[in-house]
């Protein structure tokens, strides 16, 4: 798939898995993504994610797997990330991304 990941994403609500990887999404991840509460597993790997992981990401106290790794996404992981009480995946590798990475939460034990 190609082009922008439309809002319309949090229309998703019942769903546990997401797996959107290996496509040729581009633009930001809609800040609405931040509305699947009751999402566990989240991949958007391989694609051409640009700009910052939106801050609403930390409304989803469901996900357990999220994988962003392989995109164009800068700036910094929020540190609201470690209110994520049942995230045990986290995954953003070759992104230009930084952070002071908390001891709190799911990073504790990193």
């Amino acid at each position: 798939m190609v082009g922008s990941l439309p809002p319309e994403i949090r229309n998703l609500k019942a769903a546990t898995l997401i797996d959107l990887s290996t496509n040729q999404f581009s633009n930001g991840i809609p800040r609405e993504i931040g509305g699947l509460r009751t999402l566990v597993h989240l991949s958007l790997k391989h694609n051409k994610f640009q700009g910052s992981i939106p801050g609403s990401v930390r409304n989803m106290v469901g996900l357990e797997f999220l994988d962003l790794s392989n995109n164009n996404i800068s700036g910094i992981i929020p540190m609201s990330f470690e209110k994520l009480p049942n995230l045990k995946y986290f995954n953003v590798s070759l992104s230009n991304l930084y952070v002071e990475i908390s001891s709190r939460g799911p990073f504790r034990n990193l």
